[in-house]
């Protein structure tokens, strides 16, 4: 390499194509290196190889004097025929392609990763056939861009990695024929052999790329301070701070709970998975939880936990539980260490030095970080976990890579609807088999994903029956299920006298629809005003319903209220009342459901949880909600 040769190619307004493709280069290696994974059919020195390639190369299209005019007058060249000349991801992809098929001569699976990868890095993936398939003027394009190329300065910014001989103009003629006049047969019958395995092979590399691409265009050769993880022992501190009665059967159980997975997990190896917590409501699982997670990463080594949740909700009030732990802990406020994200988090993210110095992102780096789960604890939805596993989306595959070396908490997992049971099991059992990860599903109505008895799962709570059979907090009334459907009027007639009966209780009612809860909301509102009434749905914007849910909890005594709610009270929403109607369903919902009746165990008097079932009515009852889990 010539020290003293002059860069003048540039990739990003304020950056030359130099320090780009270096700095993809390194941080692309570095993130592989860090991460443990395990693909059978896979060589790892092969798969270092394509990271090593496809991020050197991804943007070889953008020293052409079509682009670099561009970058440097990009009011003009507006033209069709301009912007084709510009495009840098097919060129790129081809070369790409070229070299790994040189390199690894013994394959082609692994340059046909390459070549979709680099072609897509600024794009969605897309079905097989039309990432292979190239039209005849696109390839013409390319040829004319091979001799726009300044491969002199190419050649210099690659030196030093050693894949100079590939950067010259025969050799990329040479790959474009390979796919003229038509794609080769050879290429087109791969697919036919791909398994799972290849899928989680192909998003692994795309998101080792997409990161290191993002990170070095937006945060370019800023040091991301490397923050420490929670202990399980800062989970203890805080527990023992907690004000448990000895003599409440919710706290005998919390602490026995506590202690039983704590225990177990000590008599696990390597080879167990996937676990269960399943516990009932109210029994300390978001607690339990993070300290199982976080036993697991001191044991195994693993690197950062990803808690998900289903609804926004109660992320937040599990996170505000995190964030007591952080701060009991003398943990800095820092998002590398605890980090929230959904759709309607806020764009903030703050690191903390050794030295106490902090550091607050622009929204544009906060936002990479956030989306990029850069943290050792990300709390965030299901939504967000799922669309980055099942996904073709270049945002949400950028985050794949984080599965690798984690412990992912799946709390609430009851939340997942059942159609998606077996394609939720495949994709599980594959991320801890082949991204060395460990998933716990926690809940009080475990799902039947996994199945116990054939070794698919391991329960973490040994006497989880004798805590179910000990905790008798309610009565379920199911008398009304016996009669025939009742029609509005009368439910609404019912519910009236129900209120009026039990004006020193605190009463909650959950209904199927928004509709029916709203109607009965408007019902009550002319008729209980010696009541505290709160509306909930997915109606009210998320900080309303956080505001009212809290309000609940932190209710005035002197006064009883009384919530009309849909079902998203059911899961993993920390409320407590003394009387529950239920508008009929699933088990699994009304088990839920009965979670928010006596949590507390309260002076030793049970809770009612009474079932009504609702006469159809343009399908916004129990049949036309559930119909699908029903038939």
């Amino acid at each position: 390499m010539n020290i003293s040769f002059h860069y003048k190619l540039k990739s990003h307004p304020d950056r030359l194509l130099k320090q780009h493709l270096i700095g993809v280069h390194q941080k692309a290696l570095a993130l592989f290196d860090s991460l443990k994974f395990d693909f059978p059919n896979f060589n790892r020195k092969n798969l270092r190889k394509v990271i090593s390639v496809t991020s050197l190369f991804h943007d070889f299209g953008k020293a052409t004097s079509f682009f670099q005019n561009y970058i440097q007058n990009p009011k003009f060249g507006s033209t069709v025929d301009s912007r084709k000349k510009r495009s840098h991801g097919l060129i790129s992809a081809l070369l790409t392609f070229g070299i790994l098929k040189k390199e690894l001569l013994d394959d082609l699976t692994l340059p046909l990763f390459g070549l979709i990868i680099v072609r897509r890095h600024h794009g969605d993936l897309m079905d097989f056939n039309s990432l292979i398939i190239f039209n005849e003027k696109d390839l013409e394009n390319v040829l004319i861009q091979i001799d726009a190329i300044d491969y002199t300065e190419m050649k210099n910014i690659i030196s030093v990695c050693g894949f100079n001989s590939f950067v010259n103009r025969d050799f990329i003629r040479d790959t474009v024929s390979y796919f003229q006049p038509r794609t080769p047969r050879e290429l087109k019958r791969l697919y036919r052999n791909f398994s799972i395995e290849y899928y989680f092979v192909l998003n692994l590399l795309y998101s080792i790329l997409l990161q290191a691409d993002k990170t070095d265009a937006i945060l370019n050769d800023d040091k991301l301070i490397q923050s420490e993880l929670i202990r399980s022992q800062d989970v203890h501190k805080f527990k023992n701070q907690l004000d448990n009665n000895v003599l409440n059967p919710i706290d005998i159980i919390r602490k026995t709970a506590f202690d039983e997975v704590e225990n177990k997990i000590e008599t696990i190896t390597d080879n167990d998975r996937i676990f269960s917590i399943n516990i009932p409501t109210g029994s300390g699982k978001t607690i339990t939880s993070l300290n199982a997670a976080l036993k697991l990463c001191e044991k195994f080594h693993h690197t950062h936990i990803v808690y998900c949740l289903p609804f926004t909700s109660i992320i937040d009030q599990n996170f505000d539980v995190f964030e007591k732990i952080r701060i009991s802990a003398n943990l800095p406020d820092d998002s590398g260490i605890l980090l929230k994200h959904h759709h309607l988090t806020d764009i903030f993210y703050r690191s903390v030095s050794e030295d106490n110095i902090h550091q607050e992102y622009t929204i544009n780096k906060a936002l990479h970080l956030i989306e990029g789960w850069e943290s050792r604890i990300t709390v965030t939805t299901f939504i967000q976990f799922i669309y980055s596993l099942i996904s073709y989306k270049n945002s949400a595959l950028r985050k794949f890579n984080r599965f690798c070396n984690a412990v992912i908490i799946l709390d609430e997992i009851q939340s997942i609807p059942h159609e998606y049971w077996d394609l939720v099991k495949i994709m599980l059992s594959k991320t801890v088999q082949l991204l060395n990860s460990k998933m716990i599903l926690v809940t009080a109505t475990m799902p039947l994903i996994f199945s116990q008895e054939d070794n698919e799962i391991v329960e973490l709570v040994k006497n989880k029956q004798n805590m179910f059979n000990r905790l008798n907090r309610i009565e379920l009334n199911v008398k009304n299920l016996a009669n025939e459907k009742m029609n509005w009027d009368n439910f609404c007639e019912t519910a009236y006298d129900l209120v009026k009966a039990n004006q020193n209780k605190n009463i909650l009612f959950v209904m199927n629809t928004i509709r029916s809860a709203k109607e009965l909301y408007e019902f009550f509102k002319d008729s209980a005003s010696e009541y505290q009434l709160l509306y909930l749905s997915s109606h009210i914007i998320p900080k309303e319903r956080i505001k009212r849910i809290n309000h609940i909890k932190n209710r005035r005594k002197d006064k009883s209220i009384l919530v009309v709610s849909t079902q998203l009270i059911e899961a993993g929403v920390d409320i407590d009342l003394d009387i529950v109607i239920r508008d009929f369903a699933p088990l699994d919902n009304i088990f839920q459901t009965c979670g928010r009746c006596n949590r507390e165990c309260r002076d030793n008097i049970k809770g009612q949880v009474i079932l009504v079932s609702l006469k159809d009515s343009n399908s916004w009852t129990t049949s036309g909600i559930y119909k699908n889990f029903l038939k």
